[in-house]
């Protein structure tokens, strides 16, 4: 048969096939989008379209009354400290007497050459039973000396009367000799108690000064 060029020639049947997409052999399982139930599950998404997050734990501090308890037993052992270190030292000074003794006549001199009023005691020693004595008056009038009497802190006892003696102006010094009772021995340390009794010639008014620290030394 001969065709023209401008016709199209007749396809031949296509055959037909059935429809097995919905056959039951050939259904496939599709994967469950469900998230699985249990430990280990992610949580819901909140209104965010985001996983919510679930709150970190609670940490759990000292409680405060174990905080109270470790302050309290740490300023107790703090003040242990304290007392043993304070004994120790007085421990120390009572087996060192020398080194005790020595800074009472430090603080002796300090009290009675720059705080006593109204006589200073610049110089002071004792040899035997006698101790000599250079007073000073720091008032801006004349004082005259009627008395110093001495007792030891282990009794000894002295005075000196000297009422013939003239008053002393504004800043002068003297020289005293008390006579004790008992007398020292070379080396050691003596101590007294002073007391001094004064006049003002222009009131004639009879007056006591009392040391507020006691007179150290060492004997010679």
């Amino acid at each position: 048969m001969i065709w023209q060029l401008n016709e199209v020639p007749p396809q031949p049947p296509q055959p037909s096939f059935p429809n097995l997409d919905n056959h039951p052999s050939f259904v496939q399982a599709q994967p469950s989008t469900a998230a699985p139930q249990g430990a280990g599950a992610p949580a819901p998404p909140d209104s965010s379209g985001m996983p919510s997050q679930s709150p970190p734990p609670e940490k759990k501090g000292i409680h405060p009354a174990i905080l109270a308890v470790i302050a309290a037993v740490a300023i107790m052992g703090l003040l242990f400290l304290l007392l043993m270190g304070s004994m120790m030292g007085i421990a120390l000074l009572g087996f060192f007497p020398g080194v005790a003794g020595d800074a009472k006549a430090t603080q002796s001199a300090a009290y009675w050459r720059g705080e006593a009023r109204p006589f200073a005691i610049l110089e002071h020693s004792q040899s035997g039973s006698l101790i000599t004595i250079i007073a000073q008056n720091l008032e801006t009038n004349s004082l005259k000396i009627g008395s110093i009497k001495l007792e030891g802190t282990a009794g000894q006892k002295g005075s000196y009367g000297g009422s013939d003696d003239a008053a002393l102006s504004a800043g002068e010094r003297h020289t005293y000799r008390v006579q004790l009772s008992n007398p020292c021995t070379a080396g050691t340390n003596y101590e007294y108690f002073v007391t001094v009794s004064y006049s003002d010639p222009a009131d004639e008014g009879a007056k006591s000064m009392k040391g507020a620290k006691t007179l150290v030394g060492k004997c010679s």
